[in-house]
């Protein structure tokens, strides 16, 4: 009995370890804010190989186009094929002003998640505890600055244990993105 106490206290202590990382950026480009809106949400073609836009890790981005769809609100379901495989869905709001726009997308909860898996067919089994990323895009005198900020929380020993893994990751993929959005 004092064996079981131990190891479920021992599992219990180890898998309440919780972390997070983010990364923020900001950078210029000429080209217009309806015209970097597109690049960015052009989920579907954005992934690690063969797509006009390349994510590292991220093997395929669908958009739910049959499920509470709209133009500046919708999910979408991603594949991340990396270290250890997740699959999740996010939900994003696109908001617009005059010569401002946000893109806002964030992980769903697990309740949400079990909904849209069984409403389109597709597995949600996300790694992370929450992600959510942004981008800020505001017109300057013809240029369109871009504020890109993403944040992931996470639980558990293993996952603790690879911070410096995820951070490098979310580096990374923003860097990708800034360097799709200036080709």
């Amino acid at each position: 009995m004092k064996t079981i106490i131990v190891t479920m206290t021992l599992f219990l202590s180890l898998s309440s370890f919780a972390g997070s990382a983010s990364h923020k950026m900001t950078f210029s480009t000429t080209k217009d804010l309806e015209l970097v809106l597109s690049h960015i949400t052009d989920y579907e073609n954005s992934c690690q190989t063969g797509c006009v836009n390349y994510l590292p890790s991220v093997d395929r981005i669908t958009v739910l186009r049959n499920i509470d769809y709209a133009d500046d609100q919708f999910y979408t379901w991603t594949f991340v094929n990396d270290f250890m495989n997740s699959k999740f869905f996010s939900k994003v709001i696109i908001t617009r002003s005059e010569n401002e726009m946000t893109i806002l997308t964030e992980q769903v909860g697990k309740s949400l998640g079990k909904r849209l898996a069984k409403a389109s067919g597709l597995k949600s089994s996300p790694l992370l505890a929450s992600t959510s990323a942004s981008y800020h895009l505001i017109n300057v005198n013809g240029e369109t600055i871009i504020t890109y900020n993403i944040n992931v929380k996470f639980k558990g020993l293993l996952l603790n244990a690879a911070k410096k893994q995820i951070k490098k990751g979310i580096v990374n993929s923003a860097n990708a993105i800034r360097k799709n959005l200036l080709k």
